[in-house]
């Protein structure tokens, strides 16, 4: 989860620019988290897919160089400074962006598969147009400025289906733990869900701990957290007991706007998601039914 606690230039202008009615692309996965992949002035290289960045575009300042802002962005893994730099053209499926200005940090704990570099991230700042639809077995992405349905889910039954509203900018629902209603960022970014460590006792008896790892995020380093599976998590009715669930200390601000947790790639790996900004809500399809459809 990344917060930038300043409107970026391309936030701004992504309310004025023509933008594409459909945007449609193929994504990989390297370590637990969704990567497209994009140009920059040029350069070929990765960009994460992050509902979990309040921002729209987010460039990696170890390939890029710009001048300072004297702002900063806000992570699991803490604090960054954040440069502004010039672009002549960013292409990504069917998108074309040209001469604008961007915000980059430095990403270089991300590790990319040998050949191309990650150049940054796109977030829900420019996702907040559109419908995204995530098929998880294909590594397809599809973008929609009008809500539509594609021939895999078409007619099938939703697992769950949830609304989300946005807190600044980033996309968040409501789920129950043990019977308790808690707020959680929806968050593709995030390796890892995540409860914050203030809930630890009030869990103690359905949360079973296996491990600590060092969770990524875009920061510049990651943060450990604290590695196991919960009990009695109940997301849109659907009830995903021994969902694998960490435990660690979330930023201020999800305190303070009263988010105790985060639902990253670890709850949405199941399913056929259609991200829908435009309606806020969340609709997830069972794999197992949307798999014979691709055949």
């Amino acid at each position: 989860m990344l917060f930038i606690t300043f409107l970026s230039v391309m936030t701004v202008q992504a309310q004025t620019l023509e933008l594409p009615s459909k945007l449609e692309s193929s994504f990989r996965f390297m370590g637990g988290l969704m990567f497209v992949e994009a140009q920059v002035n040029g350069q070929t290289g990765w960009f994460m897919m992050d509902t979990g960045s309040n921002s729209s575009f987010v460039l990696n300042s170890v390939y890029f160089k710009g001048n300072e802002t004297g702002q900063e962005v806000k992570g699991m893994s803490g604090s960054q400074r954040i440069l502004n730099v010039q672009v002549d053209s960013l292409v990504w499926g069917g998108l074309r962006l040209d001469h604008i200005i961007l915000p980059a940090m430095n990403f270089s704990s991300m590790v990319a598969e040998p050949g191309k570099p990650i150049l940054g991230l796109i977030g829900s700042g420019f996702l907040r147009n559109y419908q995204m639809l995530m098929n998880f077995a294909s590594r397809k992405i599809w973008l929609n400025k009008h809500s539509t349905t594609i021939t895999e889910v078409e007619g099938l039954t939703p697992t769950l289906k949830l609304p989300f509203s946005l807190v600044g900018g980033f996309p968040v629902a409501e789920a129950t733990v043990n019977g308790r209603a808690y707020r959680f960022v929806m968050d593709t970014g995030a390796t890892d869900n995540i409860l914050d460590s203030s809930l630890e006792d009030s869990i103690r008896t359905i949360w079973r701990e296996k491990a600590a790892v060092t969770m990524q995020d875009a920061g510049a380093a990651g943060q450990t957290v604290r590695r196991g599976n919960l009990q009695r998590l109940t997301v849109g009715g659907l009830q995903m007991d021994g969902i694998e669930m960490s435990i660690s200390k979330l930023p201020r601000f999800d305190i303070e706007n009263n988010i105790y947790g985060i639902l990253g790639f670890q709850f949405f790996k199941y399913f056929f998601v259609d991200f829908n900004y435009i309606e806020g809500s969340i609709t997830c399809f069972d794999m197992k039914e949307v798999m014979p459809r691709m055949k």
